[in-house]
């Protein structure tokens, strides 16, 4: 039976580890693209973002701020004791969202932009899963080794 002086760590907490770095870029990647909805003019948003050229100005602001309250979110049991279904429903909603971000660019033909929201998408249901099929951490044995 491995112990902590051989290192190994139990499959549990190896998977919330994992999870908490998935969460980290899926909270970083949100909070960037918010803020660049949120920061730029409206001239700048449309060289960066195209799809803001025929949409209204309120819009692109109400996404910029769900998806940095998201962000807040998805990072929040890292400072707070928020619990994990709430990250892992967070996590789901993203995936919608990357889903239709997907179907406009492709309907857009900005087929450049496909596989980062695809990629995007596939992260938040990894983190939707991780977080609403397995128990909190808390629960998992405290000694972390098996």
């Amino acid at each position: 039976m491995p112990t902590a002086i051989h290192g190994h760590i139990s499959s549990e907490r190896l998977l919330h580890l994992v999870l908490w770095c998935a969460q980290g870029l899926l909270s970083a990647s949100f909070a960037a693209m918010a803020l660049l909805k949120l920061l730029s003019g409206s001239d700048r948003l449309v060289e960066i973002m195209p799809w803001t050229q025929n949409t209204p100005l309120w819009f692109v602001y109400a996404l910029g701020t769900s998806e940095l309250i998201g962000a807040f979110l998805v990072a929040a049991p890292a400072v707070t004791r928020t619990p994990q279904r709430i990250v892992g429903w967070t996590a789901a909603v993203f995936c919608m969202l990357m889903s239709i971000a997907t179907l406009v660019h492709a309907f857009r033909a900005e087929v450049r932009l496909i596989p980062v929201t695809l990629a995007l998408a596939g992260l938040a249901a990894f983190v939707a899963w991780g977080r609403m099929a397995h128990k909190p951490l808390e629960t998992v044995e405290h000694t972390g080794f098996e």
